[in-house]
């Protein structure tokens, strides 16, 4: 078999390359075929019939000049829109599937936006959790403690194996005295991610610094919620621990409970609208227009600014709505203050009646109805804001 595959080889005719011929380039000193700078101009090109033949040559007319620049833009249009278009197909691929944009805006997503469950849990807990013990900033606003706790949380996630996290650091932004009742971390504090070039050339210092102002407000959403739970826990260990059954028998533990439960609904409620409109809407929307209309990294910056605005909006973070997150704001510092207002004091048993109140109920209920106030207006707005998204 072999033999026969040798032999056919050896047989085979080997074609013979032809030479250059020298008279092609004789044509190069010859007369053109087509007159560009004469009767084309004027809408009927014409061939020269003798190329041996000598023609005078005839200055074109102004109204003939006066088409030249639009045959040369004609002649090269076609040309350049291709090679823009391959090199901006070439530049799209090289940032975002080479030095992995995607992954970026995954990233961002999840960590500074708090999509991913696992990290803001654990974020909310380590962090509002240490506030909560402690009261001195100077022991807390420092490198080693914060970043003890962004490690934490980030290994209880599922990006504990992601270089990206590198990416990520707390920044100090003042330093208060002491830390009230008043006082915030978050008004200290904000989560900011860094990268670097190619990178930087969609996420500027700008749209960086818009996530780090969504990141706040989230964190405070959350720092709320985190409250909320920590007091369904607390009336519950005072339950379970209720031997004698004074608490079944208090009334105002009961009206305590059900305002706790009414403020953590309410909050809930603000977190589904997060969710729905920030983490799930939004994002669709910027993934769908990534595939479809992103053709050049001009348009990629464009496309993630409006997505950012679009959260930033959603979020009422922009001048329009300002109002609404005063608002909001407000009935996250209410629900702290509840929780502040109801473990400042110990339940209490009075030995001749038998009633167990609380001394701050009170202020209790007056925060209950403050809350309660704010909340059905922001209620109302959340419903048309979202009623106006779902037109759009």
């Amino acid at each position: 078999m072999e033999d026969d595959l040798l032999s056919a080889r050896r047989l085979s005719v080997v074609p013979k390359v032809q030479p250059y011929s020298v008279e092609y380039l004789k044509l190069m000193d010859e007369a053109p075929l087509l007159n560009i700078t004469g009767t084309a101009l004027t809408g009927h090109p014409a061939t020269v019939s003798n190329a041996k033949k000598e023609e005078p040559f005839t200055t074109p007319t102004n109204s003939e000049l006066a088409c030249l620049p639009i045959y040369f833009i004609r002649s090269i249009r076609l040309h350049l829109a291709t090679q823009s278009r391959l090199v901006n197909t070439s530049l799209l691929s090289e940032v975002l599937v080479q030095e992995s944009l995607i992954d970026h805006f995954s990233a961002l997503r999840a960590l500074l936006l708090l999509h991913d469950a696992h990290f803001a849990r654990a974020l909310t807990v380590n962090l509002f959790t240490k506030f909560d013990t402690t009261r001195d900033p100077a022991t807390l606003l420092i490198p080693a403690e914060l970043n003890s706790i962004l490690q934490k949380s980030v290994a209880d996630s599922c990006w504990s194996s992601s270089p990206l996290i590198d990416n990520l650091s707390f920044a100090i932004t003042n330093i208060p005295s002491v830390f009230t009742h008043q006082t915030s971390i978050l008004d200290c504090l904000e989560l900011r991610y860094h990268v670097r070039w190619p990178h930087t050339l969609i996420l500027d210092n700008a749209v960086l610094a818009s996530y780090s102002r969504l990141w706040t407000f989230l964190a405070s959403l959350h720092h709320s919620i985190w409250a909320a739970d920590d007091l369904f826990r607390h009336t519950m260990s005072l339950s379970r621990q209720d031997a004698e059954g004074r608490f079944k028998k208090c009334r105002q533990f009961h009206q305590v409970c059900l305002f706790s439960h009414q403020m953590h609904h309410f909050l809930l409620v603000v977190q589904a609208y997060v969710i729905s409109q920030v983490h799930q809407i939004s994002w669709s929307g910027f993934e769908k227009k990534l595939r479809e209309k992103v053709t050049s990294l001009d348009d990629l910056y464009e496309l993630h600014c409006s997505h950012v605005n679009s959260i930033t909006s959603r979020c009422f973070l922009n001048p329009n709505g300002a109002v609404v997150l005063k608002l909001v704001r407000d009935v996250f510092a209410l629900m702290l203050r509840f929780r502040g207002q109801l473990l400042s004091h110990q339940w209490h048993t009075d030995s001749a009646s038998g009633i167990t109140e609380h001394p701050g109920f009170a202020a209790l209920q007056s925060t209950f109805k403050e809350f309660q106030k704010h909340a059905t207006f922001l209620h109302k707005l959340l419903q048309e804001e979202e009623s106006k998204l779902q037109e759009c």
